[in-house]
């Protein structure tokens, strides 16, 4: 074989330094040349005694991040030669590509022992800090490479992104700022600024710069993956979706990449290419338990029940595990998982919001608050849900009835999409706020500025929820309603709105907030008038002479349990059928698979196309008896059935989830039409399918009583939750914590 030149540096034992590995992309040829070097290297006749020759194959194989053989190598190099420090900085690189922690910090020291000049090795040992999560260690080590070296780009890069790690994000930017003024090539630097700027809410600012960074490098991966962050995050999600294939054909088996993807994917309602990217994902990454929440949302999107069992049980396990990263409180809404569960988890993912916004070091002050009660009491509602949306469309009615002779209503949307529904309630509202572009700080100063006294949230913890701005506590008094309509677990809500069905005395103790109890339902409905539009079952595809149950919920809220007992009841009337909304393909496959399992024909699961609300309620009334859901009720899908005088059965449960439809049927006055177990629910259901006089009776029931039931006495519900306003504000001025109130 041939000989291997030798540097002269070589030959002084000053061996070469190798700080990072190599990613080789689609470049074939130097990896091809390193393997060529590395044959050479194995078959030379005085490797294991010289240790330029080790040093040299060792780094060859920490280039291929093949880190065993990396150690390998780099230890026999070490003790060959234990005082060139370059040794041990290498074989600190490997041990740290191989997670052995303790032993590569180890080896990094006694680099910096034998030369404390030596700046990539003090890099080196940051590094290994930031994995060992010694992030105070790793800023000395870093600061001492730029007490050698201020202008060091890589340490200026490395200082950047820990204090955007630690939310201080002005530090960050500062590091970001000196490291692109150090080096021409600063693609990293223009990404980093683009990160900071997205977080202090400047959007355009963090497109520019992650655009720059492109510019500089295209083929850059985190760029690419940021940038469709953005777009992601400012609704524009196909834009984002280019973006995320683009860097996937770059790096495909990028886990961060393909979790934002998945994510995307989820948002546009793609919900069959969402899960099989999250499952592919979590192939990748088994350890990564964190997203079983997502896969589960998207696999129950499409009524995809294959591992339903295994996944609910992997949740709940998952949520009872003292684990620091906190799962999605709302993704239990469809287990069996109790409310101390639900009440933990929903601790955990407050405490991490808590600590997203710590970083601002804010406090407002409230002692410039007209303490008169004689005044009017501004009052803030906070909602991604303005709009089209069961939030909206319920939200609207209340909003109508608040007496703005005693109270100053404020709205402030963290999303803003314009419809019929969101220029009605704009309408209403004494000042209306878009805050869905700015920062949670800024959001808050507003809001404080606005000197709101009651500052309601109506999302909790659901999509595009504002808890960030709740945590900052720019007003006295805060509460949660309607929107999430469970505990938020969180220090900074003082309150929770519910009603005494909704929330039942074992569930009281299992949230962290004081209760606001309402006399009926919590719920907010509107009797629409529905004499515009005619339909009949043959334009729907309904058979005329036979019994019609529906659901119309979404079919993310259908479960394995709800559906089994739908069959079972379809069995009992001849010919009946389940009547639908129509879905994605994939949907409707699988719950026609599901009931073919049951012995229940396709033909007897029949799918509506979308038609806007006037429209839907009055088609309705086609319907003889609306099924609900067991685990997660529906809500304003119930109250619209109602109006279209259409009876709903529930099945009331234990947790707020499941007793949704409790409330609205108890002050409708159908209390008849509540279970208590599944198999009153199955009576109750075929009491009224089989015997035509019980559902008659109960029909004209609710054609005669219904529209002056308490659940659409909405000037009622109005006054109530502004008697409680008047309780909470007056709590708050008397200087005592929140405490219990039942009005």
């Amino acid at each position: 074989m041939k000989s291997i030149r030798m540097s002269k540096n070589l030959k002084e034992n000053k061996l070469p330094i190798s700080l990072k590995t190599i990613d080789f992309g689609s470049n074939n040829n130097k990896k091809n040349q390193i393997i060529n070097n590395i044959i050479e290297l194995e078959n030379h006749e005085n490797l294991q005694s010289e240790p330029k020759l080790c040093f040299l194959l060792g780094t060859q194989y920490l280039t291929l991040k093949q880190a065993n053989e990396a150690i390998k190598y780099l230890n026999i190099a070490s003790e060959l030669a234990p005082n060139v420090s370059e040794v041990f900085n290498n074989l600190s690189n490997a041990l740290l590509l191989n997670k052995q922690y303790i032993e590569s910090e180890n080896a990094a020291l006694k680099c910096l022992s034998l030369n404390d000049q030596f700046i990539e090795a003090w890099i080196t040992l940051a590094n290994v800090r930031i994995k060992m999560e010694n992030v105070k260690g790793a800023i000395d080590a870093l600061k001492i490479a730029l007490s050698i070296k201020p202008d060091m780009y890589p340490a200026l890069i490395n200082l950047g992104n820990i204090y955007f790690e630690i939310n201080e994000f002005i530090i960050s930017l500062d590091f970001f700022e000196k490291a692109k003024k150090s080096q021409i090539n600063c693609y990293e630097a223009y990404n980093g600024i683009g990160l900071v700027q997205n977080k202090l809410g400047n959007t355009q600012e963090a497109i520019t710069s992650f655009k720059k960074s492109l510019t500089i490098k295209p083929l850059n991966v985190n760029a690419l993956s940021n940038l469709a962050m953005v777009h992601q995050q400012t609704g524009n999600s196909e834009e984002a979706l280019v973006l995320f294939r683009d860097a996937l054909s770059f790096d495909p088996e990028n886990i961060k990449l393909l979790t934002n993807f998945a994510h995307t994917l989820q948002s546009l309602g793609r919900s069959e290419e969402a899960a099989a990217t999250f499952q592919k994902t979590m192939s990748l990454d088994k350890s990564n338990l964190n997203l079983l929440p997502y896969l589960i949302n998207s696999e129950m999107q499409i009524c995809d029940w294959k591992h339903y069992k295994s996944n609910m049980n992997n949740l709940i396990n998952l949520a009872n595990k003292n684990l620091e990263t906190a799962i999605p409180p709302f993704s239990l809404a469809n287990s069996n998982a109790s409310p101390e569960t639900r009440l933990l988890v929903a601790k955990k993912s407050s405490i991490k919001v808590k600590s997203q916004i710590e970083h601002y070091n804010k406090t407002f002050s409230f002692d410039k608050i007209n303490k008169n009660l004689n005044r009017k009491i501004r009052v803030g509602y906070v909602s991604p849900d303005f709009r089209e949306h069961s939030l909206g469309e319920s939200f609207l009615p209340l909003i109508k009835s608040h007496n703005k002779s005693k109270f100053e209503i404020f709205g402030y949307a963290t999303k803003v999409k314009m419809d019929d529904i969101s220029c009605q309630i704009k309408k209403y509202f004494e000042c209306f706020q878009d805050i869905s572009q700015i920062s949670s700080l800024r959001a808050s100063e507003i809001i404080h500025n606005d000197k709101i006294d009651i500052l309601i949230d109506l999302a909790g913890h659901t999509k595009d929820g504002a808890l960030e701005i709740f945590a900052l506590k720019p007003a006295p008094v805060q509460a949660h309603y309607l929107g999430y309509g469970s505990t938020i677990g969180a220090e900074f809500i003082d309150w929770l709105i519910s009603d005494r069905v909704h929330t039942t005395d074992q569930l009281m103790q299992h949230c962290s907030e004081s209760l606001v109890l309402l006399p009926d339902s919590f719920m907010s409905a509107e009797n629409i008038k529905i004499n515009k539009y005619n339909f009949s079952r043959k334009e729907e595809n309904l058979p005329e002479k036979s019994f019609v149950f529906a659901n119309f919920n979404s079919h993310s809220k259908f479960d394995p349990e709800s559906f089994y007992h739908w069959m079972k009841i379809l069995r009992k009337p001849p010919n009946s059928v389940l009547w639908l909304r129509r879905g994605a393909d994939k949907t409707e496959k699988n719950l026609i698979n599901e009931a073919k399992k049951l012995e229940i024909s396709e033909d007897r699961l029949i799918f509506a196309k979308r038609e806007n609300r006037l429209k839907h309620i009055t088609r309705l009334g086609l319907a003889d008896i609306c099924l609900d859901n067991f685990l997660h009720n529906g809500g304003v899908t119930t109250i619209d059935a109602l109006i279209a005088k259409v009876p709903v059965v529930t099945l009331a449960g234990k947790n707020h989830s499941e007793r949704t439809g409790a409330s609205i049927l108890t002050a409708a006055g159908l209390k008849c039409c509540i279970a208590n177990n599944k198999e009153e629910y199955l009576n109750i259901c075929l009491k009224l399918a089989l015997e035509k006089n019980n559902l008659n009776n109960l029909k004209s029931y609710i054609r005669k009583n219904i529209s002056s039931s308490k659940l659409f006495n909405t000037s009622l519900l109005a006054q109530n939750i502004e008697k409680s306003f008047e309780l909470m504000f007056q709590n708050w001025l008397e200087g005592l914590k929140p405490k219990y109130i039942q009005i």
